[in-house]
């Protein structure tokens, strides 16, 4: 009997360890942003109260950070297994594809399966924006964090990577580290 809780252990550990490691990810996201937020003095005006566990499907941003000149309206987009990749299709729809490495030392011999096809999120950025940031440039941000390999598979010719800075349906991709040296630099 005590195998069976052993297996059983074991088989929710693997099952549930990619959400906890997502959920260290985010908490070190949110302390990394508060920090610098609070060095460079902008303001960090959360949409919701637990705005770093933000969904990938809730329609509202998760956050806005109000530079003097801009304001950064971020939704945190994650894929909770390390090794999965954001397959963007031209229908407007997505495919998660996880890989799973046959061999550790050979990157070559990878073998995929791909997630059911999810439409692209249409996400609401003015959604508890203030009437002072009208002013402002605003920015829609679509932040990764964790951050995840996001490729666009044209209708014809090999997938596309797609780096920070690339729009994505009127978003920007960003990654934690290029957000960071946006704010930095931000006015």
């Amino acid at each position: 009997m005590e195998v069976w809780y052993t297996l059983l252990g074991i088989a929710a550990s693997v099952l549930v360890l990619p959400y906890i490691r997502m959920f260290f990810k985010r908490l070190i996201c949110m302390q990394k942003i508060k920090k610098l937020c609070k060095q460079q003095r902008h303001l960090l005006h959360a949409a919701h109260p637990l705005w770093f566990l933000g969904r990938n499907h809730a329609k509202t941003c998760d956050l806005y950070v109000e530079t003097e000149r801009e304001v950064f309206a971020v939704k945190l987009f994650g894929l909770p297994h390390k090794n999965d990749r954001l397959m963007l299709k031209e229908d407007g729809t997505y495919v998660v594809q996880r890989i799973i490495p046959l061999l550790s030392f050979a990157s070559a011999s990878l073998n995929k399966s791909d997630s059911r096809s999810r439409p692209i999120p249409v996400y609401h950025f003015r959604h508890g924006y203030r009437d002072a940031w009208e002013l402002k440039t605003p920015r829609h941000v679509l932040l990764l964090c964790p951050d995840a390999d996001v490729r666009r598979i044209p209708r014809q010719g090999a997938p596309v990577t797609l780096g920070v800075g690339d729009r994505i349906n009127g978003m920007e991709l960003f990654s934690m580290s290029h957000f960071l040296r946006t704010l930095e630099n931000a006015l």
